[in-house]
């Protein structure tokens, strides 16, 4: 440094004066003692690891280098300090490892388990950071599974091993990373089936050119077998499916049928069938049945074949017939049956009334074969001759027409006029046969039956509607008296179209002189009157409905006395024709007898039996008045109009005169209308009273 004094500069140590002038003028001895205070110094060495910085005198290093501060000492002069920086480096590493799923890695005291980079900060030689770092990769494990599956008795090969049995076998292996590979064999072991076949045949039995099929039932055969048929050993040619038909079989052929399994484990591949032998006949068969229009079957039809050769059977139980004939022949069937207990079952006269509204065209018939059926006399026309046949069969006047009582058609036959079905086709021929002809069928019809309500047993029963009545008063009939006249009056006669019913009397009291005062003009028949029995019938020619009153007389019978009558009655029974009405919609009724009675005027009350009710009409209490030959059990029975038991009570009578009380509306509360009480056990068991609830 310097010092200046009285205009000079001074930069050493010492003692320096300068006269000078004060302020009165003289001198002025100026002196300077100076002296020279030492400046200091200092020198710091430091040492940083990079990224680390140094503070120095106020401020912050983090290079290295040589730094310098001016400062003041003690004695107040520069103090020089001085920075020497230097800069340690910090060091780094990097470990890559692998290891195996599964598997673990320690570095610097921990331990990894996943792929990743990790760090770990250390302290090198210099004492500066140290950055050790690990990436470390995981190789992946591997496995296999293997699905095999051998028949039994096999064996399978697996990494070097051998396995006879169903199970799960594993294997560890090396995989191309170094780890572990994991195979897996899961093995099934199959049993071995053994396939086998039979086979049936639709007919083993047969004659020439008739077709029969073969099939193959196997077993163990899998999802995709081959067939093949063999006949007398040898393969046929393109029968490879489970059936086989064929027609040119021969006599004592021997079919058989060999498969191949498409199974994996089987005990041998091919099977083989047991052997059908065929016979052939020399005859074929011409075969069929025989119906109603129905479907019903029919008892009793007789089919005759003629041709090359001549045979007659009747049908079996289900309809059939069968005949073996040579073959290369012809022949025709026809069938044929009059041999009905009944001969009237399916014939009434609501057929009557039917065909007649046919002929004047105010009815249509729905099959060819009731149109067929219309035609009785086989004229291939319906006409009044049909009706007056038809009626003189419900009439018991013929018992068949001319010998027939059922037509025939061939089932396969196609009517060109289903209204009008004539010629009939009523055979079947084949000519030149070679082979079987089965299923030649036959549609019969009883003549005359248009309402096909014929039955192959009985009659049946059929749904009743309001009882039509027939009565008269009691007729006294002399001893002396040689002539009978009985005036049948009639209740209940609405809209009816037609009626038919057959009439008893006593031959060895009476005997039909005439029949006079008939209103309707209604037929009859004679031919059984010897033995006591009419029958009639009645049809409107016009089939317009009839209505009469009550109390009207339908006719007079006129019977001539050839024996003496002490008590007797007339009734109406289905004998020879059965009891039928059928009003205008075609529904049925019954015709019953109620009340009317024969009877000698000295009458001896112990023998002759007799009954009567009053009052008619009732409420429900009545009397009942009997005269009896003897002691008896009776029972009285009452039925509504359509036959129902609505009543019933026994009594025990006595010899001669008995009354009794009785309330019919004991049991049941009675609709008000017309009601029928019969005395069960009495001599005139046929005897019914009509009995009018109010």
């Amino acid at each position: 440094s310097s010092y200046s004094f009285n205009g000079k500069t001074y930069t050493t140590a010492g003692t320096y004066t300068a006269t000078l002038v004060n302020s009165a003028g003289c001198d002025s001895i100026a002196t300077l003692v100076l002296s020279l205070k030492s400046t200091s110094s200092s020198t710091t060495t430091a040492s940083i690891c990079s990224g680390s910085s140094y503070s120095f005198n106020g401020k912050t290093y983090t290079t290295a280098g040589t730094y310098t501060a001016t400062l003041v000492n003690s004695v107040g002069c520069d103090s020089i300090a001085t920075l020497v920086l230097s800069l340690k480096s910090a060091s780094s590493s990097t470990t890559t490892a692998n290891i195996c799923s599964g598997s673990s890695y320690s570095f610097n005291g921990k331990t990894y388990t996943t792929a990743g980079t990790y760090t770990a900060t250390l302290v090198n030689s210099v004492g500066c950071d140290s950055i050790a770092t690990l990436v470390l990769g995981v190789k992946s494990t591997s496995s296999s599974t293997t699905t095999a599956s051998i028949c039994s008795g096999s064996s399978y090969s697996f990494n070097g091993k051998t396995y006879t049995t169903a199970g799960t076998y594993t294997a560890t292996l090396v995989n191309s990373v170094g780890c572990d590979s994991i195979a897996t064999l899961v093995l099934t072991v199959t049993t071995s089936a053994v396939p086998t076949v039979s086979i049936t045949a639709s007919a083993t039995s047969i004659s020439a050119g008739t077709s029969v099929t073969f099939t193959a039932t196997p077993t163990n055969e899998g999802t995709a077998p081959s067939y093949q048929w063999t006949k007398n050993g040898v393969n046929i040619s393109g029968a490879n499916s489970s059936t086989y038909t064929t027609s040119s079989l021969t006599n004592n052929d021997t079919i058989r049928c060999v498969i191949s399994s498409s199974l994996t484990c089987v005990t041998t591949s091919n099977a083989t069938s047991n052997s059908v032998i065929i016979s052939v006949a020399t005859q074929i068969v011409f075969s069929g049945n025989v119906h109603h229009p129905l479907g019903t079957i029919i008892p009793g039809v007789t089919v005759n074949l003629t041709g090359d050769a001549v045979s007659s059977q009747k049908v079996d139980a289900a309809g059939n017939y069968s005949f073996s004939v040579s073959p290369d022949s012809s022949y025709t069937v026809r069938a044929f049956k009059n041999n009905d207990v009944s001969k009237t079952n399916g014939v009434s006269v609501l057929d009557v009334i039917q065909i007649q509204a046919y002929i004047l065209k105010k009815l249509t018939f729905n099959s060819p074969y009731k149109v067929l059926a219309a035609d009785v006399n086989n004229s291939s026309s319906v006409t009044t001759l049909d009706l007056l046949l038809l009626k003189r069969l419900i009439l018991a006047t013929d018992s068949s027409f001319s010998g027939r009582l059922w037509g025939f058609s061939d089932s396969a036959y196609q009517f060109a006029d289903n209204a009008n079905p004539f010629p009939n086709k009523d055979s079947i021929r084949i000519s030149k046969a070679t082979s079987s002809k089965v299923g030649q069928s036959l549609i019969g019809y009883k003549l005359g039956d248009v309402t096909w309500d014929w039955l192959a047993s009985t009659l049946g029963a059929f749904k009743q509607n309001k009882a039509v009545e027939f009565y008269h008063s009691n007729v006294n009939i002399s001893k002396a008296q040689q002539e009978v006249r009985i005036p049948i009056k009639v209740r209940n006669f609405n809209q009816l179209l037609g009626m038919q019913f057959t009439l008893n009397f006593n031959a060895q009291q009476l005997k039909l002189k005439a029949i006079e005062n008939n209103l309707l003009d209604v037929e009859y028949g004679t031919k059984y009157s010897n033995e006591g029995k009419l029958a009639f019938l009645w049809n409107d020619v016009q089939s317009k409905a009839n209505t009469l009153a009550d109390g009207t007389v339908l006719m007079e019978l006129v019977f001539e006395k050839v024996g003496d009558i002490q008590t007797d009655n007339i009734a109406i029974t289905s004998d020879l024709a059965p009891i039928e009405a059928y009003d205008a919609d075609f529904k049925l009724h019954t015709i019953v007898k109620t009340e009317g009675k024969l009877v000698s005027p000295n009458e001896d009350a112990i023998y002759a039996e007799s009954w009567d009710v009053a009052p008619v009409p009732t409420a429900g209490p009545v009397n009942i008045k009997l005269s009896l030959k003897s002691d008896k059990a009776l029972r009285f029975e009452l039925v509504d109009a359509a036959g129902k038991l609505v009543f019933s009570q026994k009594v025990e009578a006595r010899k001669g005169s008995n009354q009794f009380a009785s309330n019919l509306n004991a049991t049941n509360k009675l609709p008000s209308g017309v009601y029928y009480l019969k005395a069960v056990g009495l001599d005139n068991a046929n005897a019914i009273k009509r009995i009018i609830v109010k």
